[in-house]
């Protein structure tokens, strides 16, 4: 049966497992200790294992995690690029078609001097 996922959780899960310590990855997010273990809460519910143990070292990752982390990482890390590719317009090197769509009203009134200024 497919599970439902909150991907917006995996950011956060990929800081605990960075950090170890659910205080910094707060510190970091400007939230609270306590919605940061909601948050790890979600996951191991979404994910089915407990992720992280306690240790005297603090968060230790479990091997399940060990596993899906790169692949996480890298899918993150891919989302990340493809929204800074969206961000730049370069009007230069830009090869595809143009659609313009206009009414009626505007193609008679402005249709001629438009496509004069679209050729140059």
């Amino acid at each position: 049966m497919h599970k439902e996922h909150d991907y917006n959780l995996l950011k956060v899960l990929v800081l605990i497992y960075q950090y170890r310590s659910l205080t910094t990855v707060a510190a970091v997010l400007g939230k609270t200790e306590s919605a940061i273990s909601k948050h790890l809460s979600k996951l191991r519910e979404q994910l089915g294992d407990p992720l992280f143990v306690r240790s005297s070292n603090g968060l230790e990752p479990t091997h399940y995690l060990e596993r899906i982390i790169p692949g996480i990482e890298t899918g993150l890390r891919s989302v990340e690029q493809a929204l800074k590719r969206g961000e730049a317009f370069d009007e230069k090197n830009y090869e595809k078609p143009i659609v313009v769509a206009l009414d009626n009203l505007s193609i008679e009134c402005f249709g001629t001097e438009l496509l004069v200024a679209l050729k140059s």
